[in-house]
């Protein structure tokens, strides 16, 4: 009987969870270059989804909305090139990070999955909650596609994308970064509602009860 009792417990618990788990948009997901509702910033403008660190020293700087440079893929509907200078992106060789973060509460973060579309000057790496997923892609020509489905977190998340701008000979020369297309989904927290949960519990052990007693 008690093993009886707690298999019907355990499958209202489990019935409860799976009927409340639903796939939601994950919020807080931008393409480079656009405003909070979406919309591509003017050339020049600052990109505040985007936190950028520079090399050599490492300091934090704005990223702007820049010019189509004419040997770079054309940036989609809903997202432009972002890089470390206004208008066309002149920088340093070396290392830029740009960063951006998106929040969980509320979402399953097991089931979370992040996909779209990059290309850099000179090429990315991609980096969840500082730890690097194996994505990359070299070139700025074309965009490739990108899809992400483990190695997030409950809470807030950060997406680090790692910009490598080749050495040209101590010479200034373009980088830049493209992300268009960018969502995710995620399943909402599979939480029951108490009294849910209880009174179809209790109805499944009370009809148990009831045919014993018969």
């Amino acid at each position: 009987m008690k093993k009886i009792l707690l298999t019907l417990v355990i499958f209202s618990f489990v019935l409860a969870v799976s009927t409340n788990a639903q796939a939601l948009i994950i919020p807080g997901l931008y393409n480079t270059g656009v405003n909070d509702s979406g919309v591509e910033l003017s050339i020049g403008s600052v990109d505040n989804h985007y936190a950028l660190v520079v090399p050599p020293t490492g300091s934090s700087a704005p990223a702007y909305a820049i010019n189509n440079h004419p040997a770079w893929a054309v940036a989609p509907a809903g997202s432009e090139w972002i890089g470390p200078l206004n208008g066309n992106s002149v920088g340093t060789d070396g290392v830029y990070f740009y960063t951006t973060t998106f929040d969980l509460t509320g979402l399953d973060y097991t089931t979370a999955s992040i996909s779209g579309k990059w290309a850099a000057d000179n090429d990315v790496n991609l980096f969840l909650n500082d730890i690097d997923t194996g994505l990359g892609v070299v070139g700025f020509a074309t965009l490739t596609s990108f899809n992400l489905t483990s190695g997030f977190q409950a809470g807030v998340n950060t997406l680090k994308y790692r910009v490598d701008n080749y050495y040209n000979s101590g010479h200034a020369n373009p980088t830049s970064l493209l992300i268009s297309g960018l969502s995710g989904t995620a399943d909402a927290n599979a939480v029951p509602e108490p009294a849910s949960m209880l009174l179809f519990g209790t109805g499944l052990v009370g009809a148990v009860l009831r045919r014993r007693r018969k």
